[in-house]
């Protein structure tokens, strides 16, 4: 398979569990429920979120293990998304897309 296939698929899937993460309101007072901490591990299991660690090597004087996180799929997955929900806004509210951003933002900063 393609790289760019494989990769806009694990990000399609990985948006696809980002929404059965956000099915539940978020618990009072905190911003992860339930459902989200199950959707994380989910997609740890699909590969939207690999964290691999390399030992260090004989010769290496350091001796110092390399750790690399991908989240490419993530935030992938995060960016349909939310790309999704500001043109549903914009289209039904009759919006531009910097007033719906800015919208947002505002009612993050609260």
């Amino acid at each position: 398979m393609d790289e760019t296939v494989d990769d806009t698929t694990r990000a399609l899937q990985a948006a696809q569990v980002i929404l059965d993460g956000v099915t539940e309101p978020a618990p009072g007072g905190g911003v992860v429920g339930d459902a989200m901490q199950l959707a994380f591990g989910r997609l740890v299991e699909e590969g939207a979120i690999e964290l691999a660690v390399e030992a260090p090597d004989e010769d290496d004087e350091d001796g110092e293990f390399e750790v690399e996180l991908d989240i490419a799929p993530l935030l992938g997955g995060i960016s349909l998304v939310v790309d999704h929900l500001v043109d549903e806004l914009t289209r039904r509210g009759g919006m531009s897309r910097e007033d719906v951003i800015a919208t947002a933002r505002e009612a993050l900063a609260r």
